[in-house]
């Protein structure tokens, strides 16, 4: 989902988001939640440009590109929401050096390395970088990743996690 300080980024009526990633998460969940916070979706990337194209028609985007470079020369276009699988650090590096804030989608990046590294450049060129991991700081998750450090379930092979919704 979209975090709500849409419209506190800068002066300007509506921020200009591009959506990177045309899978469920970027277009089912962004591109309708940076609408309904205020957002105007200027367009959705993906290296699938018939997804993007998809996605783009399904939610009256204007434009689908296959290209990041592309995305980012946009005019009007103040923030990147990343939402691809994986691999989030050199995108969002890009980004932010061409002068975008960036939402980045869970798994923000691969390790605490290279979070660091993007706020570094982040802090450089004076742009938000904001990190989707909301389930990091439940209470619930924080209790069983304290008890796996402790070692309380013995060698970990592997985790099945389910999560309910009400």
């Amino acid at each position: 989902m979209f975090f709500p300080g849409v419209r506190t980024m800068n002066t300007k009526q509506n921020v200009g988001v591009g959506v990177v990633g045309a899978g469920k998460v970027g277009a089912h969940e962004h591109i309708p939640g940076a609408q309904k916070a205020g957002g105007e979706v200027l367009a959705v990337c993906d290296i699938d440009l018939q997804a993007a194209e998809n996605a783009a028609r399904r939610y009256q985007v204007a434009r689908a590109v296959d290209s990041m470079q592309e995305l980012l020369e946009m005019p009007g276009l103040d923030l990147v929401a990343i939402c691809t699988g994986v691999h989030h650090k050199d995108l969002a590096i890009q980004a932010l050096e061409a002068g975008k804030h960036v939402y980045l989608e869970k798994p923000p990046t691969r390790t605490r390395q290279e979070m660091m590294e993007v706020k570094a450049v982040a802090d450089r060129c004076g742009k938000y970088v904001y990190a989707g991991s909301h389930h990091l700081y439940r209470e619930n998750i924080r209790y069983v990743h304290d008890a796996i450090a402790r070692g309380e379930f013995g060698e970990l092979y592997a985790i099945d996690c389910l999560k309910l919704r009400r």
